[in-house]
Parts: structure tokens; sequence; C-alpha cells
């Protein structure tokens, strides 16, 4: 082999071929990164000054403590009438033995699905919520995605609690997960809260990738999505529109984008996303 060849270029002046690979390889994976980070990224310049500031102060901040949030947490809880009754009723119990004071703890259960299975939805809406504070139900929720179903679980609690998390039917909350929550939000500056990502089973590399992406995607950029249990004070939520009703689906990126975006332009206000870990279904 010549000595042109062993630095990768042609007798002819052009590169060779083991280099053109190595070279559509590293395109690829560049386009593969910019597809898989894009929607992440900071979408405007005061955007992009913003998460630097913040990354470049997160060690350094001293939180704004305002009295912690005492009043009543309400936990939505968006449940499809295709969901498994076991499933639902493991979450509804699950929030009801982790909580630290669940006297303070309200539950919405709001049930929607099609017609076709209307036993499974009846089941569903005869949910056992007792033991929770007044004010707790089982309601049927509208048709037209998980949007418009949380959003009647939120306008059902006619803003009497202080805080709002929104807990997916087959996602389990950690242990005090209400005290975790209320001592974030008892800091100003935060807007909003979410658990690190954990999966019930963890046992393939591809799991473990999923879980690790996950988090580090929500601590470097502030995007948790709905199965970490995202969490608000009920007044900002209400400021914020609460969940696009014309969405399918991706309505927790589409808020969580609106919020993170207020965040970055800000100068104090951010998101906090907690070390304990939820754990949803890997199915």
């Amino acid at each position: 082999m010549s000595q042109w060849h062993q630095l990768g270029l042609s007798t002819s002046g052009g590169l060779s071929t083991p280099v053109l690979r190595l070279a559509k390889v590293c395109m690829g994976l560049a386009g593969l990164t910019a597809f898989y980070f894009g929607p992440w990224l900071p979408s405007s310049l005061s955007e992009a000054t913003g998460w630097f500031r913040h990354r470049w102060s997160s060690g350094k901040r001293n939180p704004i403590r305002i009295e912690e949030p005492s009043g009543l947490l309400l936990i939505v809880v968006p449940c499809h009438s295709s969901e498994r009754v076991e499933t639902v009723s493991r979450t509804v119990g699950t929030l009801r033995s982790n909580a630290r004071d669940v006297s303070k703890v309200k539950v919405i259960l709001v049930v929607s699905g099609s017609g076709e299975e209307e036993e499974t939805s009846n089941m569903l809406l005869k949910m056992d919520v007792s033991g929770f504070a007044e004010g707790s139900a089982v309601i049927a929720g509208p048709a037209g995605g998980r949007g418009p179903t949380q959003n009647a679980g939120f306008a059902k609690d006619r803003l009497q609690s202080d805080i709002v998390i929104f807990c997916h039917a087959d996602t389990l909350l950690p242990k005090n997960y209400d005290r975790e929550v209320r001592s974030a939000l008892a800091d100003e500056e935060v807007l909003m809260t979410a658990f690190s990502f954990g999966l019930d089973r963890e046992d393939h590399s591809t799991l473990r990738f999923v879980v690790n992406s996950a988090n580090k995607r929500s601590r470097w950029f502030w995007y948790p999505y709905g199965d970490q249990a995202i969490a608000f004070r009920s007044r900002v939520f209400k400021e914020m529109g609460g969940f696009r009703e014309d969405y399918k689906m991706m309505e927790d990126f589409d808020l969580v984008r609106r919020i993170r975006s207020r965040a970055l332009r800000s100068r104090r206000e951010r998101i906090e996303i907690l070390s304990s870990k939820v754990c949803s279904s890997a199915r």
C-alpha cells in the first residue's frame, strides 16, 4: 500500500474508500443525534442564553424558600378503558400507601374510552378511592385523548388544591412522594417538578438505555415527560392554560415545552427534577 493510501488519500488526490465510509458513518451519527436531541434544544437565542445561564449557575443557587404548601395536593389519574383494572387498582393503592399524609391528598380518577370497552369502563368507574382527602372521586372523562381527560380532572377540583400532580394510570409514585413534591415547590423559582424515570423491569440493555437517556434528557434539557408524574402549583398550571386539547398525543411534551420556554427566558424560574424514581410499566 502506498504512503498516500496509508494517509487515507488516493493517488488522484481524492479520499480513499475507507475514509469515505468513515465520513458517511460520522454524518449518519450526526444526523441521528440532531434528530434525537433536536426537539429538546433551545429554540431561540434567548432560550439558548437562558439554558447556558442556568447550567452555569445550577450549583450556586440560594433557593428562595416560601412557606411549604400545606393545603391539599391533587393527583389527577387519566385512565383509558383499555387499561387493566388490576393496573389502575395498584396505582391507586400505591398513592394511598406511599403518601406521607394521605389526609391531604385528593385523587381524581378520570375514565375515558370507547363503547367497545363498556364493561371495563364500568369497573373502573367503581374504583375505590376511599382513604384520601374529601372530594376524591372517579369521574367519566371526555373523549379526545389524554389532554382533555387531564384538564377535566383538574377542573373538577375547582382550584381547591395548592398543588396538582398528573400521574399516568400505570405509574407508581415513590415513598413520601407528597412530601418531596411539596418541598420542591416551596421554592418560588421552581415552575414545575417531576420525578426521575424508572421502569418495573430493567433486565435488558435496551430498557436500561431508555431509562438512562430519559433521565439525562430531563436533567440536562429540562424535558420530563408525563410518565414521570409532572407536578405544578395549581395557579401556575392554570396560568399556562393547561394541556392542549387538540393534541391526540404528546400533550405532555407540548406543556413541558411551554413551561421550559418560560423558565429559560426568565433569570430565575426553572424546572426541578427529583432524585426519587417513579416506576412505570415497560410494556
